[in-house]
């Protein structure tokens, strides 16, 4: 019976080593550790692992000022779940260290236009690449720019492809606004056309006239008007509170006309017809509402 005993005890126990041998984490071959084992980087055995190789458990189990990263193994061909030595965000492994990139390679491109900017055309230069901004058509402009290649280490031309936006189109490298060649203002003749414009195109649709509320006041006492494409200077004469005097003058100055208008009655003047919706004179101040309009 102890024989039998023995027996399996021995039976036992190879196959319970072989079993644990099977599943141990750690590769063993003479009992020596090796790259990628489970705590192969270790402070306290004196294997400093620089970046690039695991397993560790803290930072200090890596060299050169790499850092143990938790669960990034799979960027090295291991297992998610391996920590791996590896350098700080901005710097890269010289074979020796972490190190950042010197002021020299970060600063060595340079963009006359401020950067990603469709609005001016500019000149990107590095230190073997020389680009400018250009149009790809009338819509589509194609912007240089100064990136960071974090393979290399140093700041250099790039560029993309951007579609102009709505009201702007491509010209000479830059978006510009078609309307104003390139400018960022509008001339008054050119607000007055606009005006006038969509006066035009206001009436037209409607199919009726186009009415402009006004008020005028002894110390305010004429406004500029366009209507369907022309343009008046209305000037408060006078008023009681009951009737106001207008006057009305043409784009060219040369024609007026004065008239006494009722409050609550409308008369054509100069062409144009001018409402009075409410007149006032107290302590000598003048205040007249009026609608100017073509009908």
């Amino acid at each position: 019976m102890k024989k039998n005993l023995v027996v399996f005890g021995l039976v036992f126990g190879i196959l319970a080593v072989s079993v644990v041998s099977a599943f141990w984490p750690f590769s063993v071959t003479g009992n020596v550790a090796k790259v990628w084992d489970y705590n192969w980087c270790s402070a306290s055995a004196g294997r400093l692992c620089p970046a690039g190789e695991g397993d560790c458990d803290t930072d200090k189990d890596c060299s050169g000022g790499s850092k143990c990263i938790q669960n990034n193994g799979d960027k090295f061909g291991q297992l998610k779940t391996m920590d791996v030595c590896a350098c700080p965000d901005g710097s890269s492994w010289n074979g020796k260290e972490c190190v950042k990139p010197n002021k020299e390679s970060s600063t060595s491109c340079t963009d006359s236009d401020g950067g990603d900017n469709l609005y001016v055309k500019g000149k990107t230069v590095d230190v073997s690449t020389s680009k400018v901004d250009n149009c790809i058509d009338t819509k589509t402009v194609y912007e240089y720019y100064c990136s960071f290649d974090k393979v290399a280490q140093t700041t250099k031309v790039d560029g993309s492809t951007y579609l102009c936006p709505s009201g702007y189109s491509c010209s000479d490298g830059a978006c510009i606004t078609a309307s104003s060649s390139g400018k960022d203002y509008y001339t008054k003749a050119e607000v007055d056309a606009i005006i006038a414009q969509f006066e035009d195109a206001l009436a037209k649709r409607l199919n009726t006239f186009v009415r402009l509320p006004v008020r005028l006041t002894d110390k305010d006492s004429d406004i500029g008007v366009y209507i369907m494409g022309e343009y008046y200077r209305v000037n408060l004469v006078s008023a009681s509170d009951t009737s106001a005097t207008i006057k009305v003058t043409d784009s060219s100055g040369g024609k007026s006309e004065t008239k006494e208008v009722n409050e609550g009655a409308s008369k054509k003047i100069n062409g144009i017809t001018v409402a009075v919706t409410n007149t006032d004179e107290t302590n000598l101040a003048l205040t007249a509402d009026l609608k100017v309009y073509i009908g």
